[in-house]
């Protein structure tokens, strides 16, 4: 397989064919992420201070006196802030739920819709055939139980080898003593864990091309998917390594974007604030930017990974053009 001619390929798909952008942005595409957290010390007492059950602390002591939510030094007093401002409670409420509603919308249904229609649309377009935005939308809803059923099993899969890795790994600390050496054994488990996960999320990649592609059920596909890895599991693990290094390459390049495109709004603001205007309107026009950035940039680094994916399915199948479903005019 001549991986940068595939690497082309699915690069002047996603350039010639702006719609896919938009599917992967819904939730069709497939790219890698990574766990975040939050630096410093959250949620923990103010230095120095008496500790109080209601007292959380959100940054370096002393806080900054324009930072919001800050009294006593660098700490907020929930219970007493939200019975002053219930207008804020019900702002978090209705916010956590419209972010749930929002989440929920997009991987129970866009997500699995996008998906397929992603998948299909690469398949017409490899072979030339043209192939639109409302097309891509009827496949994907042709597959969407399927694509679903995946989905889901995949998360009832990893969270079931997950929780025993992790059972495993407490009963053989515990059987130990916690002693320092055997916290070595806690780096098998961490390497095991992540095994794990990439395999799941391979196999699972390559079974929801069957499902599209091959027109598949849900076993039929995952059976086929298995033994295409351990059939070409070289082929398929470097296939994996080059959409991890792309996928890292685009967060760089974006996280690049963002800090350039942020110098002119910072000096904007340097500007409104030295003229007593303040730094709202060069703040909101910032931030405004910076979000269609970041979503162009999820679209297309997404539906360039599932494109990818997707041809590599069909060369490590030959390229078997009949076992291709027609797609619906």
């Amino acid at each position: 397989m001549n991986y940068g001619a595939l690497i082309e390929r699915a690069g002047r798909m996603i350039l010639r064919h702006r719609y896919l952008w938009v599917l992967g942005l819904l939730g069709g595409g497939e790219a890698f992420s990574a766990p975040t957290g939050f630096p410093g010390s959250f949620g923990g007492p103010v230095p120095g201070s008496v500790p109080r059950s209601n007292v959380y602390y959100f940054g370096p002591s002393p806080a900054p006196s324009w930072m919001p939510f800050t009294n006593q030094g660098g700490s907020v007093d929930m219970g007493s802030f939200f019975a002053d401002h219930p207008g804020a409670v019900a702002a978090i409420i209705v916010g956590v739920l419209l972010v749930f509603v929002i989440g929920a919308l997009f991987f129970f249904f866009l997500g699995p819709v996008s998906t397929g229609g992603l998948v299909r649309a690469a398949v017409e377009h490899d072979d030339g055939r043209p192939f639109a935005f409302g097309q891509a939308w009827q496949a994907g809803l042709r597959t969407f139980w399927r694509v679903l059923g995946l989905r889901l099993l995949e998360i009832v899969v990893l969270l079931f080898a997950l929780g025993i890795l992790g059972i495993v790994a407490l009963i053989s600390l515990a059987a130990s003593g916690f002693t320092a050496g055997s916290f070595g054994s806690l780096g098998l488990v961490f390497v095991l864990i992540l095994l794990v996960s990439i395999a799941t999320q391979v196999v699972f990649t390559l079974a929801v091309r069957a499902a599209v592609m091959d027109d598949r059920s849900i076993t039929q596909a995952l059976e086929s998917s298995i033994a295409l890895v351990r059939r070409r599991l070289g082929p398929v693990a470097l296939v994996w390594v080059i959409s991890i290094a792309i996928s890292i390459g685009i967060a760089i390049a974006l996280l690049v974007a963002l800090a350039i495109i942020a110098i002119p709004f910072v000096l904007l603001g340097v500007i409104t604030y030295a003229a007593g205007a303040g730094i709202g309107i060069p703040l909101v026009l910032g931030i405004l930017v910076a979000v269609v950035v970041l979503l162009v940039a999820v679209g297309g680094s997404g539906a360039f990974v599932s494109v990818l994916w997707t041809l590599a399915y069909r060369r490590f199948e030959g390229e078997p053009a009949s076992a291709v479903a027609p797609a619906a005019s």
